[in-house]
C-alpha cells in the first residue's frame, strides 16, 4: 500500500496497471519508505459500519508531516472483500 499511496500522491492513477508502469513510478520509488499506516477500520456488523461489503479502511501519512503534527495530507485505501 506504502506504493500506492507514493504514486498516487504524485498524481499516477493506481486504479489498474497504468501508474505502476509509468515511467515516473520508479523515479517515486525511493518516497515509498516515508508512509506510515496511521490507523485502519474494519468493517463491524455489530456497529453498523461496513466498507463495501467486509471491507477495511487503511489511512496513511507520511512520517515527517505525521511528525510536526500535520495530519492534513493523508491517503486513505478502502479493500473491499
Amino acid at each position: 500500500m506504502e506504493l500506492e499511496c507514493q504514486l498516487v500522491s504524485h498524481g499516477l492513477n493506481c486504479g489498474d496497471s497504468a501508474g505502476y508502469n509509468d515511467p515516473r513510478a520508479k523515479q517515486l520509488m525511493p518516497g515509498v519508505k516515508d508512509w506510515r499506516l496511521l490507523f485502519q477500520i474494519d468493517s463491524d456488523d455489530d456497529m453498523g459500519m461496513q466498507w463495501g461489503g467486509s471491507g477495511t479502511l487503511y489511512v496513511w501519512i507520511r512520517e515527517d508531516e505525521a511528525r510536526i503534527g500535520n495530519l492534513g495530507n493523508p491517503w486513505l485505501i478502502a479493500q473491499s472483500f
